[in-house]
């Protein structure tokens, strides 16, 4: 609570994730150095019968990570009626989520295409020890039949994409290398803009 808070003294930025309508805050005290890394345990209240990931460790709904609070503005924590894949690259761990009833696809399609794509660019910038990474999918709006749109958005170990209702790999409209695209261009920004940007 940022009124208690206060009257302890506390001079409290708040980090804030935003997605599809929600907001995930993490308060973390001014005086801290937002590049500095450190310990930070979290523990996530999620309602029976969720399922959730991070994009810091693949722990749910407790993580103990040791990470900068500025990478907090650009982790993905994403919980709700979703189905999560575990998955390896390298012997890393990779996990893959998507909301379950919005697509087309099956999970375990998505997460295939996903870990393949992750495989193919850490062999491309021989990159094989990079941490925990999270892939997530979400449906957006409903489907447009003159067309299809798309997004997502690298962040923190790893990115997000916004599907429309019903995307499908095996599309008579090539939707499926759409998506690919998308998979391939999101984890791109990893080193692009991020690693060596």
């Amino acid at each position: 609570n940022f009124e208690g808070m206060r009257r302890r003294g506390w001079s409290a930025e708040t980090i804030a994730a935003r997605d599809t309508g929600n907001t995930l805050a993490f308060v973390a005290p001014k005086h801290l150095d937002s590049g500095t890394p450190r310990v930070v345990e979290l523990a996530f209240f999620v309602f029976e019968g969720w399922s959730g990931a991070s994009s810091f460790a693949p722990g749910f709904p407790s993580i103990r990570v040791r990470e900068s609070l500025g990478a907090f503005r650009h982790c993905v924590v994403i919980a709700g009626d979703v189905d999560v894949e575990a998955g390896e690259v390298g012997g890393k761990p990779v996990t893959v989520v998507t909301q379950n009833g919005a697509f087309a696809f099956e999970h375990g399609e998505f997460a295939d295409h996903a870990l393949r794509i992750v495989e193919l660019q850490r062999a491309y910038f021989d990159d094989p020890d990079q941490p925990h990474m999270l892939v997530s999918a979400i449906g957006i709006g409903s489907r447009d039949p003159d067309g299809f749109s798309l997004g997502g958005t690298g962040l923190t170990h790893g990115f997000a994409l916004f599907l429309p209702a019903n995307a499908d790999f095996r599309s008579e409209h090539d939707e499926g290398h759409q998506i690919d695209w998308l998979l391939a261009h999101e984890m791109s920004h990893h080193w692009i803009g991020g690693l060596v940007g």
